[in-house]
């Protein structure tokens, strides 16, 4: 399994895989996945693309899109949770702007 089909089996049924609907927690779970797959070497390129990328492109998304600017670099995360007022905003987002990431990534490879 790799990440795009994880995050679209969370999508789904969040609580299977995180015990309460806790954006942290979401984002602990996922890089635990990508540092276990990277640790066995079995990281697929959608992967690599993902854990490369996906910070600073939802940084750049999230600027343009929420009309809003971030002075430092950090993870997907606080950029997501500085523009959700709930937890539930944070995971619509996130699978929201996941979908977009992914349709951009595969474009670019087809």
């Amino acid at each position: 399994m790799d990440i795009e089909k994880l995050i679209e089996c969370i999508k789904k049924r969040p609580l299977m895989f995180i015990r309460e609907l806790n954006f942290d927690y979401l984002s602990h779970f996922l890089s635990g996945f990508l540092c276990y797959s990277m640790s066995i070497q079995e990281i697929n390129n959608i992967d690599k693309i993902f854990k490369q990328e996906f910070h600073n492109w939802a940084k750049k998304w999230i600027e343009k899109n929420k009309n809003i600017s971030f002075d430092e670099q950090r993870g997907y995360s606080f950029y997501i949770k500085s523009v959700c007022k709930t937890q539930q905003e944070c995971f619509d987002l996130f699978f929201d702007m996941c979908a977009i990431f992914f349709n951009e990534i595969h474009s670019k490879t087809d």
